[in-house]
């Protein structure tokens, strides 16, 4: 089988990065797999294919603007289809955004190439929002593919109710497969810094582990953590990651006079990563949307009580049983959650080790890619 990939994620040209690796590992299910990520000038990406593995070969759009994406992708990739022999019989178009399954649509229409569609975001939650515009595109084009698709691949159950109930999809043509979590990494890594000792003013640790962007709603994590400081002046917050909103959610700490409660790390490795999540006191997520909440499951691994908002796997791979699950943006919620938390040692272990049995039930590397297989063979038969 020959696979065509359209994707956004441009850190596949990066040597050493997860995407990458990935790539190669997914590359190894299949005779070959060519993968098309959307690029900018600007960026400051290869320019030229690069080839990755034997029969792994990524490319980038290098484009000056973002909406020549839909026609410069699209022809870009059919005369790689005429050139690498693809027809119907023998491959597969696979997309994973909005805006990838406009050009992939296209060209599923015009070669009769089977199409898949991959969906890691809850675009259908209420909360969903990035931007007005960017919105409305991504939802098109998410539609667009959604009824063009031979089989849609979602990361969640959330997601496969969203789309039986909006669009009156068959639910046999949608299969769940999570985004892939090392949860060996977690389970095995040692040690390499506690987070008491190294910030011994704070009495009580929360971690939060993510994209520093809007839907992630560090102001209500924010607002909350003024009030339990309030009652616990030793409460402490360490948030972890990169993006947009970092300078942002800085001032926000400075207006809400929480400079000695909150410290803000750059984005750690996964090694690295395990020793937070290992000497947290909880974990903490206040996202309005998630597709699936990987650091969920990282953190759950790593033995760490959780609260969460009710999105991505919560209520699916996580219980109420195993994590506190609070509607999204209810502060109110939130301050009980974690005030009861603080004062019930023994609950945070409960709900830890019911976390760690309840992610134990995921897929292996080995069985994972098993599975990435069966999709993909799936989606051509």
């Amino acid at each position: 089988m020959k696979v065509l990939s359209l994707g956004m994620d441009n850190n596949i040209f990066k040597p050493g990065s997860r995407g990458r690796d990935y790539a190669v590992e997914y590359g190894s299910l299949v005779d070959e797999l060519h993968i098309v990520a959307y690029t900018l000038k600007k960026h400051g990406v290869a320019k030229k294919m690069q080839q990755i593995s034997r029969n792994v070969f990524v490319y980038p759009t290098n484009l000056k603007w973002r909406i020549m994406y839909p026609f410069v992708t699209f022809w870009f990739c059919l005369e790689l289809i005429k050139k690498r022999g693809m027809d119907q019989t023998n491959s597969l178009i696979t997309s994973q955004e909005g805006m990838t399954n406009v050009p992939a649509t296209w060209l599923s229409r015009l070669t009769k190439i089977p199409l898949q569609v991959q969906i890691h975001t809850d675009f259908l939650s209420p909360h969903y929002s990035i931007g007005l515009f960017r919105t409305w595109l991504q939802k098109l084009g998410y539609s667009i593919g959604i009824k063009r698709a031979k089989c849609i691949r979602v990361v969640s159950n959330r997601i496969k109710r969203s789309l039986v109930e909006r669009y009156n999809t068959d639910p046999n043509k949608i299969i769940v497969l999570p985004i892939r979590a090392e949860i060996e990494i977690y389970k095995s890594a040692k040690m390499k810094m506690d987070l008491h000792r190294r910030f011994p003013q704070f009495s009580f640790i929360i971690l939060m582990v993510s994209r520093l962007e809007r839907e992630k709603d560090y102001p209500l994590a924010l607002k909350v953590l003024k009030k339990m400081a309030k009652r616990y002046p030793k409460i402490g917050m360490i948030i972890v990651g990169k993006g947009s909103q970092k300078e942002k959610i800085q001032n926000l700490v400075s207006k809400l006079n929480l400079d000695t409660n909150v410290v803000l790390e750059d984005w750690q490795d996964q090694d690295a990563l395990a020793s937070y999540y290992h000497s947290a006191d909880i974990y903490l997520l206040t996202s309005k949307y998630e597709g699936y909440g990987l650091s969920l499951i990282e953190a759950a691994v790593s033995g760490c009580p959780i609260i969460t908002t009710d999105v991505g796997l919560a209520g699916d791979v996580l219980t109420s049983e195993s994590a506190v699950i609070v509607p999204v943006g209810d502060e109110k919620a939130l301050l009980v959650a974690i005030d009861r938390l603080i004062k019930v040692p023994d609950l945070r272990r409960m709900l830890a080790d019911r976390a760690k049995q309840e992610v134990a039930k995921l897929p292996s590397k080995v069985e994972y890619l098993a599975q990435y297989k069966k999709i993909w063979d799936s989606s051509c038969n």
